[in-house]
């Protein structure tokens, strides 16, 4: 069942484009959670510098979870 207000549902474009990222970075060996914990913040900074505002402060568990539902 889909978390409707979870992390991952309320950011999914910064979950979907590092989770994208990581596998894009380490297409042959898989990638690591860090990698796409990595990622996630790369682009919410990225949007950050932009809009000048906090916009994610990403766990593990959340980006877990996330890769997890996709994986269903």
């Amino acid at each position: 069942m889909a978390r409707r207000y979870s992390a991952g549902h309320s950011y999914s474009a910064f979950f979907s484009a590092g989770a994208l990222a990581a596998h894009a970075a380490t297409a042959q060996d898989g990638f690591r959670l860090r990698d796409a914990v990595f990622f996630i913040n790369l682009m919410s900074n990225w949007c950050e510098y932009f809009i000048g505002a906090h916009v994610l402060g990403v766990t593990n568990v959340q980006a877990q979870r996330f890769l997890d539902s996709l994986v269903r």
